[in-house]
């Protein structure tokens, strides 16, 4: 029951006289007490019920939620070791493209090595050629000379060729070409 507040200019109720107490209201009310109880107790077990249905339907919602989050764990997990296999899987290749990588990077050393080898004997091939070809050029300016020396002294031009006879190197001059050396050397002299 709710009291209500003071209040000093309301009006004053008589105060109630109380009955006579005898042995049936005693009884009275003690059984009302009884039914009161029971009736609160009654409420009570119908809350109490109401809190275990309640309590037993949370339950099995915790229950059902942590079997589909295990669910979810288990697929994941799952997954993850399948990308984890790609992963060793797509390793295992590269080390494999690595090593085969590494061994045509030793051959084509070895390729390299020998070609630098053959390029180092070709350069020295190729400056003996040059040397030859140097040499066989003055070699055929000197043939030229002595030709242009038969010519000359063909046309009757003596001082010409004597010019010319004195320029050339016989030092260089083939074995076969010294006899014409000779013969000119003896004509102008």
């Amino acid at each position: 029951m709710i009291e209500k507040p003071f209040d000093p200019n309301a009006p004053v109720e008589p105060a109630k006289a109380k009955a006579p107490e005898t042995p049936t209201t005693r009884v009275e009310q003690q059984r009302k007490k009884k039914q009161t109880v029971v009736t609160e107790f009654k409420k009570d077990v119908k809350f109490l019920w109401l809190y275990a249905s309640v309590f037993c339907l949370v339950v099995l919602a915790l229950i059902g939620g942590s079997y589909v989050v295990q669910q979810r764990i288990h697929a994941e997990v799952n997954e993850y070791r399948g990308q984890a296999e790609t992963a060793e899987q797509s390793e295992s290749q590269a080390q494999s493209r690595l090593s085969n990588i590494q061994e045509e990077n030793k051959s084509l050393k070895s390729q390299l090595e020998s070609a630098k080898t053959e390029n180092e004997t070709l350069k020295a091939g190729a400056k003996a050629d040059e040397a030859l070809i140097e040499s066989g050029e003055k070699i055929i300016l000197e043939l030229q000379k002595l030709l242009k020396i038969d010519r000359l002294l063909q046309e009757g031009n003596r001082a010409e060729a004597l010019e010319i006879f004195e320029s050339i190197d016989s030092s260089i001059l083939p074995e076969d070409s010294m006899e014409s050396y000779t013969y000119y050397e003896e004509r102008l002299n």
